[in-house]
Order: C-alpha cells, then structure tokens, then sequence
C-alpha cells in the first residue's frame, strides 16, 4: 500500500503540474508538439527566454503550493482517521489514491486535446506513401538556369499571417496593421488558398514554426521525421542527402548570405543554411564583430530589425558590386512570440503592443523596399517576401481557426514565361515555394514540380489541389519509412 500511495502521489503531482503547464500554454503559445520536440533536440542557442520566469510564475508556483497543502492536509487526516480506526485509515488512503489516479487521467486528456498527443502516436502507427508516390527528388531533374540570372532577395518575416488586415482584406483587425504590405502584394503578385487575400497555407504540426518553414520552403518537404531518431542528429548535419534551393544556386554560381537578428544557431539554422548553399552567415555575433552593436548589446533574440535593415542595406550593396549573381535572405524577428519587441521606431496608435509593433514591421519593410527600388540592380533582381508561419501565440487572432490563417507572401520582378492560370488563387503551402522561386528566377523546370512542390506559375495543380487539402495534410503528418530513408545517415 506505501509503495502504491507513493506513487499515486507522484501522479498527483505530475497532475497537478500538467493542469498550470495546460493553461499556460494555451494562454500564451500556438504551437504543435512536433514544433516543442524538434526545438527541444536542436541547438536553442541565442534563444529569448523572457517567457521562462513567465512559465515558472504561472506553472511553477502554484503546482507547489497546491500540491504541498493537499498533500500536507490529507496525510493530517489520515493520521487523525488512524488514530480512532485503522480500518477507516485505510479506506481513507484507498479513496486519496484513486481521487489522485484519476486527476492524472483527467490533466491528461486536457493535454490531449491541446496538444493531440493521442493524435501525433496515431499519426506514427499508420504509415503514408505520399512521399514514395509523389516525391520528386531535384537532383535528378535536369534544371536549366536562364542566360542572364536575376539576383534574389529573400525576405522571411517573423509570423507575418494575412489575419493582420482588415475585414475588407479577409482578416480581423478593425484597422488594417498591414497597409503597405497589402498594397505590395496586389500591386505585384501573391498566392492565396482563397479568393481574396489569403495568403498560403501552413500545416501546423509540419511548417508551424520558423526552421520548419524555411526548410519546406527550400526543399519542397516538410519536417515529418522521426526527430527522436538519433540518426537524424540535426546538431551536426541538416538533411544533407536532400537538394534545396540553396544547394541549386550555389551549384550556378551565385554569392549567398543568411542575416538574422539572433544567434543563428538556435534551431538549426546556421548548418541549414551552410551546408545546404555555402551561405555566408550573418547574425548576433557577426553584428558585435562588425561593430554595428556593442559588444554588450542584446535586446529581445539579439538585436532588433532597425539594426537588421541597415546591416540588409549594407550587405545587398557589397553583394551587387561582384560579378555573380547574388541571394541574400534574411529573417527579421521583431514580430516574434511572446508579444513582439516594441523599439523605438513603434508608434503608440494602438492600445495593444504587439499591434504597434506589427505595424512598425510593415513601415520598417517600406523604407527598406523604398530604398531597394532606387538601387541600380532592382529590375535585375526577384525580391520574395514572405511569412516563416503564422503567429505561435494568441495574440490579435484570438478565436481564429488555424486552418483559417493563411500566411503573407509576394513575388516582385518575378521571371514569367508566358501567362500562368491561376497564379493569384491557388491551394498551396511553404513546400511550393521552392519551384517557385526558381521558377521566378528564369530556371526552367520540367515536369514543374520539385519535392513536393509545384510551380504555381504553372497551371499544373498543387498536390494539395489534388488530393484535397484535409486528405492532403492528414498523410502529410503520417510516418513514412520513405522520408526517413531519405533523411538518414550515420553520424561521422
């Protein structure tokens, strides 16, 4: 009975902490389990962990306080029942026993139905051959790149969804927080998974987070691996039997460069991007080293996108000055969870902060293209701007539906070879991105697909157009022995 008590306590405990570990999440992130393990085994290095004192306040705290007084109290009872009854004493502790037992079972299905754990094993018992029937690996297709290359400039913006407009543009704000973006995007070209601004979509348990999201977009594949597989050993190599974009421009000739506002380590990054392009990387420490902070400077991730853009500026002009054509991407962060950082640039027009910093992001990313048109190489150049994911907190999208939330994008200068249907109203994903781009470039393409991906300057339908996007994203998330081969090795 000792033994079993001891152990229905434990299970108190873990039912308790479980409870507070359930609100909080809830009421400050969106998002997957699979997003929480592959951050949990890759390098978090340079990472904000303002939310950890947060977490431990509102997680923390109370678990111990309530488990210390219900635990006290129900062993100050027992040995008051003892004294008058042993039989009574027992029956007591049988009944403690259960009650705990079943407040482990009851956390747990609030857990559940928060972060689908029941959903997630079932998705890894029942395997998917979508990836063997449909994948197309790119260094078997024969890519032609055009005579003259344009020049890339890549612009990833930190949870940028199209839900930060207003109602007349399909989001939920009362004002749009987004004008200029919204005017870039139907002044040029954009894709949409509806008929109006939509935006592309995001599959939350595969492309819900910033890593995941940059690799599907370069690589036409999501991240549903066994990422408890110590095969995959991320900290050392990033899928490197796999071709991406990166890997393609670099094999014709072009200058390549990664610039973020944080240590670029953190979630595997750096050794995506340099093993997959031999990007030249750019980051926190880069910043320090070059002087354009002090050497004791850190705000939010790093540095904030203020200091971003003046080092984008910079660069891009360096990089034009060589002979050979350039990408440079970048990562802003500003607009990340939790909240957003507000700097010195964000006005006060909105009673909530995150709202003025999402504005402050869309006049940041004005004066940056405004300086860009005016540069000598624009019209030689494809600028890409899109959201990494949708927002991975609750903020200004409270009560909207995940599927709901479409994420930004726009294509400037693109390269198109005659008319391409439906190039504003297609049912996409990070994942067609990846031919896109190319296909931006001038790269010709056959068959054009990539990965899983298909150029929507093409009029060929998206895999999701296809299958459908419920039945599309269902075997997406299921495992496959295929994906995994794919993305094994051994560790040297």
């Amino acid at each position: 009975m000792r033994k079993f008590t001891r152990i229905s306590k434990a299970m108190f405990i873990l039912a308790v902490l479980l409870f507070f570990l359930y609100r909080w999440l809830v009421s400050t992130f969106d998002v997957s389990l699979e997003a929480i393990i592959f951050t949990m085994r890759s390098p978090v290095e340079g990472a904000d962990t303002s939310f950890v004192r947060n977490g431990i306040l509102k997680v923390g705290i109370p678990t111990v306080i309530i488990c210390a007084v219900v635990l006290f109290l129900t062993e100050v009872i027992y040995k008051a029942i003892a004294k008058k009854s042993k039989s009574g004493a027992k029956g007591f502790r049988i009944f403690t026993n259960v009650v705990f037992i079943i407040s482990l079972v009851i956390s747990g299905i609030w857990v559940d139905t928060h972060m689908h754990v029941s959903k997630y094993i079932s998705r890894r018992i029942h395997a998917t051959t979508i990836y063997e029937d449909n994948y197309i690996d790119p260094a078997k297709v024969e890519i032609t790149a055009p005579e003259k290359k344009k020049n890339l400039i890549y612009i990833y913006m930190e949870s940028m969804e199209t839900k930060y407009t207003s109602e007349k543009y399909g989001g939920v704000q009362e004002k749009n927080l987004i004008p200029y973006l919204t005017d870039l995007a139907e002044n040029n070209l954009y894709f949409s998974g509806t008929s109006g601004f939509g935006g592309y979509k995001s599959y939350y348990e595969l492309t819900g987070w910033t890593v995941a999201s940059i690799f599907a977009g370069s690589s036409g594949l999501p991240l549903a691996i066994p990422i408890m597989d110590n095969r995959m050993g991320f900290r050392q190599k990033f899928a490197p039997t796999i071709t991406t974009l990166g890997d393609i421009l670099d094999k014709n000739g072009y200058k390549q460069e990664f610039l973020c506002g944080s240590d670029a380590e953190f979630g595997g990054r750096k050794i995506l991007f340099q093993q997959h392009g031999n990007y030249d990387i750019f980051d926190y420490y880069t910043a320090i080293e070059k002087k354009y902070i002090p050497e004791d400077y850190f705000v939010w991730w790093g540095f904030e996108d203020k200091y971003l853009y003046q080092i984008a500026k910079d660069e891009i002009t360096r990089l034009a000055k060589e002979d050979e054509p350039f990408n440079f991407t970048m990562l802003t962060v500003d607009t990340h969870n939790i909240g957003g950082y507000v700097c010195d640039l964000c006005g006060d027009e909105y009673d909530r902060p995150i709202a003025n910093v999402i504005d402050c992001a869309d006049n940041q990313i004005e004066e940056f293209m405004g300086w860009l048109e005016k540069q000598d190489f624009y019209d030689d150049t494809m600028v890409v701007i899109v959201g990494d994911h949708p927002r991975m907190d609750n903020m200004l999208v409270e009560d909207v539906p995940y599927e709901e939330r479409g994420v930004y994008n726009c294509f400037i200068n693109p390269t198109l070879s005659g008319s391409a249907p439906n190039t504003f109203s297609r049912d996409c994903s990070a994942m067609d991105l990846f031919p896109t781009v190319l296909s931006g470039l001038g790269f010709d393409i056959p068959g054009h697909r990539l990965g899983l991906g298909t150029d929507l300057f093409s009029d060929l339908p998206t895999l999701s157009e296809e299958i459908g996007p419920a039945e599309y994203e269902e075997q997406l998330c299921r495992y496959s022995q295929f994906l995994t081969d794919i993305f094994a090795y051994k560790l040297d």
